[in-house]
């Protein structure tokens, strides 16, 4: 097959061609795996360059792609094993941001979000706003069994519109970080190729959220990246974005989540100055303790590229249990020892 540059059938072309590698009758379990397990560039690269794709090299392909599939499953099953007792001890910040069938980077599956939260229901989990969760820090006590915390960043329509009900229906809250410059508009930042112009909530549905008891706190305005801007422009994002959200909701604004989760120590110090109670950054993990407020770290629940609904469950339970880190860790070793830059959180 040959991929013509510039034409907008490619995308249609690559798949009627792995489409037809599937055995008659068989379920395209293949080209799932393929495209989720973020092999989409190569699929990409191939339309740019009009390169020839050999139907055997494809096979090859599709077949590693199922033996990592496969790998990933047996990891975090063994993962999962070996820390059963941590699973109920620690209290871990989860982060989301779309909850939306685009596989994106930054995407949950609405049915993937439904079974990770009646999971939490199932196994009597409680649910903290990110406020709470630091006072809990601030007082030196300890966390009511079997929490977590449930945040959200950039503030998606699909945040009202797919995940409020599910939260809703399973009484659980939520923290979610808004960008107040694109409030019911559409993300037109700077993003990877692969998130899709998403449209954002709209102050009237923030405003509905947070009488049914959800938390809100700050994206900035604009979503810019903080440390690629003047101090002075920081201390803009940080403060009128706060200001606005008081304004619009009459309550105090006590979160901050910095766009693509970098910060400096000035910016974490404008943060603190702003009247902010804690901040979270792009790292991945659970140890946060009263030193690192403004460095909150969280686990990432990003399943999109595990198929099936047993896997995708073993990375949640992962997840909850901070053995997931481990994987993470694995991956960003693997990652340096390529050449290749350690992915951020968007």
């Amino acid at each position: 097959m040959t991929c013509v540059a510039g034409k907008p059938s490619d995308l249609l072309r690559v798949v009627s061609f792995v489409e037809g590698l599937r055995p008659a009758g068989g379920e395209l379990h293949n080209l799932t795996i393929y495209f989720l397990d973020g092999r989409w560039n190569d699929v990409l690269a191939l339309c740019l360059q009009g390169i020839e794709a050999p139907r055997k090299d494809w096979r090859q392909r599709i077949l590693i792609q199922n033996l990592r599939s496969f790998s990933k499953r047996l990891f975090f099953f063994g993962l999962n094993s070996l820390s059963p007792d941590r699973t109920y001890t620690i209290t871990p910040i989860l982060l989301y941001h779309s909850i939306d069938d685009s596989m994106s980077l930054i995407s949950v599956s609405p049915s993937c979000f439904l079974q990770q939260m009646k999971y939490l229901k199932e196994k009597n989990y409680n649910t903290l706003t990110l406020t709470e969760y630091c006072q809990v820090l601030l007082t030196n006590q300890s966390f009511p069994p079997r929490s977590v915390v449930i945040t959200f960043d950039d503030g998606f329509e699909n945040n009202y519109r797919v995940a409020f009900p599910i939260l809703s229906k399973f009484g659980f809250k939520a923290t979610i970080f808004l960008t107040i410059d694109y409030m019911g508009k559409e993300c037109s930042w700077e993003r990877t190729i692969d998130i899709p112009k998403l449209p954002m909530m709209s102050w009237d549905q923030v405003e509905e959220m947070s009488e049914s008891g959800m938390e809100f706190g700050s994206h900035g305005n604009t979503h810019a990246r903080l440390t690629d801007i003047p101090l002075g422009e920081c201390k803009e994002e940080i403060v009128r974005s706060k200001s606005t959200i008081e304004k619009t909701l009459g309550k105090e604004i006590r979160s901050f989540c910095y766009p693509y989760g970098v910060a400096n120590m000035d910016i974490m110090r404008a943060v603190e100055e702003a009247g902010y109670a804690c901040a979270c950054l792009g790292i991945f993990g659970c140890k946060n303790r009263i030193k690192n407020l403004f460095s909150l770290q969280r686990m990432n629940v990003n399943c999109t590229s595990y198929v099936d609904d047993t896997t995708r469950l073993m990375v949640f339970k992962a997840c909850l249990n901070g053995s997931a880190i481990h994987f993470v860790r694995l991956r960003e070793k693997a990652s340096f020892l390529k050449g290749k830059p350690i992915p951020v959180i968007k």
